[in-house]
């Protein structure tokens, strides 16, 4: 599938009444996003660092992702999207740090919402099963591992894990059979 690159917005105007038609749309230029060894992204060709848009259209132009950039890093909100046009990822990013994931599954319903720090889950991580209910919901700490209350669900609804952590060692409560998942990987499960 061959993708389109495009940088900016694209602003479409409608021809009025009369003879004044309004401005013309403005076109935007394709760009390809380079990250080069000092770990930031240029446009290709250029020397600067890029800022701004990056836009991602398939070769049907339905948009396929949004990334935005400052200073050559990662800033602001990133998305990608599913072929029927609906929201499937949306990442926050602060100069290049991801703080912040969300999913969807492809009918629009959320999948999880996870607090990141570098990229790792850190803080609330919150997913939900396809029909829209509670799946899990735990806090991660500094160290990474579980701290706090770690509420877990099977798709039936049964309680899988209801229990209390310090710094990824059980204090207390109902533990699953089988090991939780690690911050890396909570989302894709």
């Amino acid at each position: 599938m061959k993708l389109f690159l495009l940088a900016g917005c694209i602003a479409l105007s409608f021809p009025s009444c009369g003879p004044d038609l309004g401005p013309k749309p403005k076109i935007s230029t394709s760009v390809e996003i380079i990250k080069k060894p000092d770990g930031l992204c240029y446009a290709k060709g250029t020397e600067a660092p890029y800022t701004g848009e990056v836009v991602t259209f398939t070769q049907g132009s339905s948009r396929q992702s949004l990334e935005i950039y400052q200073d050559g890093k990662p800033h602001g909100i990133w998305q990608r999207f599913w072929s029927n046009g609906k929201l499937k990822r949306e990442e926050k990013y602060d100069s290049g740090s991801m703080t912040r994931q969300r999913q969807w599954y492809e009918d629009g319903t959320l999948k999880g919402d996870a607090a990141m720090k570098d990229g790792v889950g850190f803080g609330k991580i919150t997913l939900w099963w396809p029909d829209g209910r509670l799946r899990r919901t735990s806090l991660i700490g500094a160290d990474l591992k579980p701290h706090g209350h770690v509420l877990e669900y099977a798709q039936e609804g049964s309680v899988l894990t209801d229990a209390i952590f310090a710094h990824g060692k059980y204090v207390s409560g109902k533990l699953r059979e089988e090991p939780l998942a690690t911050p890396a990987t909570a989302l894709e499960h």
